[in-house]
């Protein structure tokens, strides 16, 4: 995975939310709502 690339990041259930992947000090997630941290212990399952 690279700085900008575009996903789905499923949070629960069926929906997925699209968002972009960026990185400053951590991995965050772009949304067109809501920028948020990834959690480093923790795992997501996306869509590409």
């Amino acid at each position: 995975m690279h700085c900008g690339e575009w996903l789905e990041i499923r949070i629960a259930g069926d929906g997925g939310i699209a968002c972009r992947l960026e990185l400053d000090r951590d991995w965050y997630v772009i949304t067109n709502e809501a920028r948020f941290y990834l959690r480093k212990k923790d795992t997501y399952q996306i869509h590409i």
